[in-house]
């Protein structure tokens, strides 16, 4: 989106005014009016209203390798601060070792939770247990985390350690449809609270933006440190998509699924899979927080 956008200072971060960083210069976002008729290309809205049903459902996908603890705290967080619990899903992927502790037995705080009542979240997620030495990557293990998605309407892809902010579905809906775009997919690096503290995070008016990659050494590309954005009053779109972070409508997930047979890919994986998401005229936005890392050891 940089033809639309205006240099700054590069000391300055616009006040109010909507920029992006790039590592050198503040950039000021032109409001789309200003932009002539022949350069806006506007895609097809949101086919429905499903967005605001309090009942449609949202599933989400998330791996853990060796993250028992965090992962278990990350399932309590994400039931206990959506406004409407009951429509989330969630598939799990854990690949563990063989002394440790299963993120579902943590997070039901008991091993016969599959027989217990008090466990009332428990049905909501669907979890696949594999040993570390079966693991074939991160690629992988996310396309294992679909087998469950049936036909669920909005789909959302995070990791094991994060916390989410305070009604984060009925945020990420809301964020979703300010992008008047069907095919949106909403993706971003994540702030890490153990650097920043989570009241902060949410209270800041700068989030992370993904605009350039690099070539590594063994010829993979690879997203380079996020850059910022700032005083957003509209999602705009991103340069990359992060598998940190990912929501969209489910339809996006059928159409580009994780590449089962990147084994063992580290780098390389979230290009790809951007790419393929450029291929069927999927659009990758940023905006506001909806969930931040918490990557405490």
């Amino acid at each position: 989106m940089l033809s639309l956008l205006r240099l700054l200072p590069s000391s300055s971060s616009g006040g109010n005014k909507p920029v992006v960083y790039d590592g050198t210069a503040w950039y000021e976002i032109a409001p789309i009016d200003q932009v002539s008729t022949s350069q806006q290309q506007r895609p097809l809205p949101p086919i429905s209203n499903s967005w605001k049903d309090p009942n449609v459902e949202i599933y989400v996908s998330i791996v853990s390798f060796r993250d028992s603890e965090r992962c278990a705290n990350t399932l309590k967080d994400l039931f206990a601060k959506a406004k409407y619990p009951d429509r989330i899903r969630v598939g799990l992927v854990q690949q563990t070792a063989q002394d440790e502790k299963d993120c579902m037995d943590l997070f039901c705080g008991n091993k016969m939770w599959q027989s217990m009542s008090t466990c009332t979240r428990a049905k909501q997620v669907s979890s696949i247990l594999m040993a570390k030495f079966e693991s074939k990557g991160p690629s992988f293990a996310r396309y294992l985390t679909q087998e469950d998605m049936g036909n669920a309407e909005f789909c959302m892809q995070t990791d094991s350690h994060v916390n989410f902010v305070r009604g984060w579905d009925v945020v990420a809906l809301d964020t979703w449809a300010a992008t008047k775009n069907e095919y949106a997919v909403l993706s971003t690096s994540l702030p890490d609270s153990m650097k920043t503290s989570s009241e902060a995070i949410t209270s800041s008016k700068v989030v992370p933006h993904l605009c350039s990659s690099s070539w590594t050494d063994r010829g993979m590309v690879r997203n380079d440190k996020a850059k910022a954005a700032a005083n957003l009053q509209e999602p705009i779109l991103s340069n990359l998509w992060s598998a940190g972070f990912s929501f969209s409508k489910c339809h996006a997930e059928r159409k580009v699924p994780p590449d089962p047979h990147l084994h063992q890919c580290w780098d390389g994986e979230e290009f790809a899979k951007y790419a393929r998401y450029l291929s069927i005229y999927i659009y990758i936005y940023i905006y506001k927080y909806i969930s931040f890392m918490n990557i405490r050891t």
